[in-house]
């Protein structure tokens, strides 16, 4: 999508993917060890950067040069292997930023480099059954898939005391070098299943917080996951995603407490479109 040389419209992109990542970098060195939220952003940022090390063939054998200098050089490699994680949030993004050449281009094989919005959820109470379907519907390329199952006992913050993540087990749908689900259906070992109807945007004055948005927001898919490691119900869930909203790949998000449970914050429905948060519950009677 972005060869070298990088075009006038790969270079704007490059400049605010760049800005981006400095900024969540910042933010995770200076509050990772009383936020939970910028701790995981910092470990799946590091989960990124060795996937580009090894993609870059490069090679480290000593633990000590793994440190804050060797990760900010993730910066410099956001066309890399992070812009496949992007899948989900470039639509919105190259509209924001206007680069029509990205938004309207087209690969070899006649595809458009930008994915369409794809996902539809439902959940139904039938009797004493709950009944859960994620439809993801593309073109037939897309249809190389990989069912993803990680299982990482990482801490909730980083300090030797403290606790494991609830969500230290996910299971997802997903592709091949996505860190994250992009479907967006999570299995969760704190019980917590979750699903997502993508939304559309069609106002355009909403883009201008997605344009300034560079260095005050965490892209979806990272989001995504962070709040499925951290969230024991769907109201939490609901308030990590939120934090730091992007503005790109905006959905309705459902999550099912499998345990049964009925009670505040035990289920939740959260809609994102731009600068809006609306957050509701269904329970069954």
């Amino acid at each position: 999508m972005c060869p070298i040389p990088l075009s006038k419209d790969c270079k704007i992109l490059h400049e605010y993917l760049s800005e981006n990542m400095a900024y969540m970098l910042n933010e995770a060195y200076k509050h990772g060890e009383h936020s939970p939220f910028w701790y995981q952003v910092a470990l799946q940022l590091w989960q990124l950067k060795g996937m580009s090390d090894a993609f870059n063939r490069k090679f480290i054998d000593r633990a000590d040069l793994l440190n804050r200098s060797h990760l900010n050089t993730l910066i410099n490699e956001v066309m890399g292997i992070y812009l496949l994680q992007l899948n989900g949030d470039l639509g919105d993004l190259v509209s924001a930023l206007s680069v029509l050449t990205l938004k309207k281009g087209k690969n070899k094989m006649g595809h458009p480099f930008i994915a369409s919005p794809s996902c539809s959820a439902l959940i139904k109470i039938v009797d004493n059954n709950v009944y859960l379907s994620h439809v993801t519907w593309s073109t037939y390329s897309i249809m190389l898939r990989v069912l993803k199952h990680y299982n990482f006992p990482w801490k909730t913050v980083n300090r030797t005391d403290s606790q494991k993540i609830p969500g230290f087990a996910i299971t997802f749908s997903s592709y091949p070098t996505f860190t994250s689900s992009v479907d967006d259906f999570y299995l969760t070992s704190a019980n917590l299943t979750i699903t997502e109807t993508t939304n559309n945007v069609y106002n355009d004055s909403l883009w201008n917080i997605v344009r300034n948005g560079s260095r005050n927001s965490v892209f979806t898919f990272i989001r995504g996951m962070v709040a499925s490691r951290l969230a024991k119900t769907g109201d939490e869930w609901i308030a990590y995603f939120k934090y730091n909203n992007s503005g790109t790949y905006e959905k309705n998000e459902q999550q099912l407490d499998r345990t049964g449970k009925v009670g505040p914050g035990q289920s939740g429905l959260g809609m994102l479109v731009g600068g809006l948060c609306s957050i509701g519950s269904n329970r069954h009677k």
